[in-house]
């Protein structure tokens, strides 16, 4: 199973990433958005995931960050 869990609260004590792993973390991202848009039906079912919600998630790019990523950058 695809972990979809990718980064900690942007209420967390760790300090801000640097670049590499800034990177590191977009291509996550982008794997999983990947593996999303190809699970089965059952898979999504067990995620409480729709067919359209997971395709309109995989359809999205990597720049296309988590909201409390661009939060941390304050």
């Amino acid at each position: 199973m695809t972990d979809l869990t990718i980064c900690s609260c942007a209420h967390s004590s760790k300090p801000a990433p640097n670049r590499f792993s800034q990177l590191l973390q977009l291509f996550a991202l982008y794997r999983q958005r990947c593996t999303l848009g190809q699970l089965g039906p059952e898979r999504l079912a067990d995620l409480g995931v729709t067919k359209a919600e997971a395709e309109a998630e995989s359809l999205r790019g990597f720049w296309d960050v988590p909201a409390h990523w661009r939060e941390r950058r304050g």
